[in-house]
Order: structure tokens, then C-alpha cells, then sequence
């Protein structure tokens, strides 16, 4: 077993090669530290430190992340929600595994859980949340 430290209060996970390197690196969303850090990995089940990237200015819970390409640009973006603040955000990868940009978007509820697709065949990567663990709303990339 190989530990490292993610930050406060760590929910979520996911894995993919962010910087291109042929390696899985990790990006966890940390509810506590209101914070999303993401984990170079070298090869060899290691990792190097973590960059840690500011998730919102208040207190949020960070349920799910996601990864997918959103812009179009074949760098792997990051999505997660932002449970009580009724949000979620999209932070764009530059290539280099560095998140470049984060961009907020109000959805006046509460998501639980993101899946992605491109329902409408359009190229773009699309998805599906989850609210107040009751409906899914679909959202099309149309803009991004």
C-alpha cells in the first residue's frame, strides 16, 4: 500500500493521465479544505507532491469529480459540484496537468453526483447531475 496526503476531508477520486506522460496521476476533491488537489504519478505507484487548486471561496461540499474534455482543446478538464453552494465548476487543464482556469455555474440546486456524455452526438462532451438526490437534469455543451 502507498499513502500520501490529498487534503481535508477527502471524498472523491478519480484517475487519468492529466499531463500526457503515459503515467495515471489522481485528482481528489476535499470537502473540508474547500479544496480540489491533483497527484502527478511518476510509474511506479507513486506520487509526486500534490498541487492543490482553490475550490470555492466558502464552505462546499465536493461530491464527485469528473474528468472529460470540455473545451475541446484534448486536455482532460475537471468537473465537480458544489453541494451547498447549489453550483458546480469546470476547471480547465492546460496540458501540462496545471489547471488553468475554474468557471462557477449557478444550476439554483443542489447536485449529488455528474455523469458524462454526448447524449445530443454533437462532439461535445455533455452531462447528466443528480439534485437533492431526487431528479437529473442534462446539461449540453454548447458553449464551452
Amino acid at each position: 500500500m502507498n499513502s500520501f496526503a490529498a487534503g481535508i476531508l477527502s471524498l472523491a477520486i478519480v484517475s487519468t493521465d492529466f499531463n500526457y506522460d503515459n503515467h495515471s496521476d489522481v485528482a481528489v476533491a476535499n470537502y473540508g479544505g474547500e479544496t480540489v488537489t491533483v497527484h502527478m504519478g511518476v510509474g511506479n505507484g507513486t506520487f509526486l507532491n500534490r498541487r492543490t487548486y482553490i475550490s470555492s471561496s466558502s464552505s462546499a461540499a465536493l461530491a464527485t469529480v469528473t474528468v472529460g474534455d470540455f473545451n475541446g482543446d484534448n486536455h482532460r478538464d475537471i468537473i465537480f459540484n458544489l453541494f451547498e453552494l447549489d453550483y458546480f465548476n469546470i476547471m480547465f487543464d492546460d496540458g501540462s496537468g496545471a489547471m488553468f482556469e475554474s468557471r462557477l455555474f449557478d444550476i439554483n440546486e443542489q447536485p449529488c453526483e455528474i455523469a458524462l456524455y454526448d447524449f445530443n452526438d454533437d462532439g461535445r462532451l455533455d452531462f447528466a447531475l443528480t439534485h437533492n438526490f431526487m431528479d437529473v437534469s442534462v446539461y449540453l455543451n454548447t458553449c464551452l
